[in-house]
């Protein structure tokens, strides 16, 4: 897999009430040096449910245009937590699976978050990229319930999409998924 660098689009996390300070966009675009032909992603796409409220998790696509023929997509799983909490350790490998209407879709991340975490303020997050195929994100746009489980070494955390959640995957599938 190719090592992808992800501009750090974050807001800062507010993580008892899990929320941004100000709404963000549907879906972003942008280009740098990184991705010759752009980025597409849903930013933010924080996910309900939980019975806590010292993690929050967000499940955002992305878009990565190598060329005007070629796209890579991505899910980006993101984990927040109280450092009281601690880290999920999301592993290598198998340990992100959407079922969307009853139908497990599993994807692999090659380096878990091991990369990707970050220490700010009392607040942990990490974060792991799950390579995903156009199909598969369609199959998750166009459902009506889609639940999201994360296998990590430390915990395993699922969470549903809302409405937001699913109008925002079925806007990026309509506009960036051939």
């Amino acid at each position: 897999m190719k090592k992808i660098i992800f501009p750090c689009l974050a807001l800062a996390v507010v993580l008892t009430a899990c929320s941004t300070s100000q709404p963000m966009p549907d879906t972003l675009s942008y280009s740098d040096a990184f991705a010759a032909g752009g980025v597409d992603m849903i930013p933010e796409n924080l996910l309900e449910g939980g019975q806590s409220s010292d993690n929050c998790v967000w499940l955002n696509a992305a878009r990565i245009s190598q060329d005007s023929s070629h796209n890579d997509y991505y899910l980006e799983l993101r984990y927040a937590a109280r450092q009281e909490a601690g880290l999920l350790d999301i592993p290598p490998g198998k340990s992100l699976v959407v079922t969307a209407d009853g139908q497990e879709i599993e994807f692999r991340s090659a380096s878990g978050s091991l990369n990707n975490r970050q220490k700010k303020k009392g607040v942990l997050t990490e974060t792991a990229l799950f390579p995903a195929a156009p199909e598969q994100l369609r199959t998750i746009a166009a459902a009506n319930r889609v639940t999201v489980k994360v296998g990590a070494q430390k915990a395993t955390i699922e969470r549903s999409f809302g409405p937001a959640n699913s109008e925002r995957f079925r806007k990026f599938v309509r506009t960036f998924v051939r």
